[in-house]
């Protein structure tokens, strides 16, 4: 599950340098991604952090499944942090063994 908060102070200066920013709310780390809440997103970002291309990103859209805001003209659209940890949370399997 990914986590709600970064605690800054967790990570050595090294691997802040190591990190590669992707937005303000969004780290890639050398264990994937770590989120918080209150980040806001764009398609580049989320589509990264999901591992999906812009057609299935439309089609979480699309089908309701992922909240978004969207520019009241032109085509920019951005994602809060939250809503992305809600969507992995509704589409989490648990184990059954």
């Amino acid at each position: 599950m990914i986590e709600n908060q970064i605690d800054e102070n967790e990570t050595s200066k090294e691997n802040k340098d190591a990190n590669a920013a992707v937005s303000g709310g969004l780290r890639k780390t050398h264990l994937g991604f770590e989120l918080k809440e209150n980040a806001v997103l764009t398609d580049d970002d989320v589509m990264e952090l999901l591992s999906v291309g812009a057609t299935t990103l439309r089609k979480y859209r699309d089908e309701g499944c992922l909240s978004f805001s969207q520019a009241p003209i032109g085509d920019k659209r951005w994602y809060r942090g939250s809503d992305i940890i809600e969507f992995l949370n509704a589409c989490h399997v648990q184990a059954y063994r």
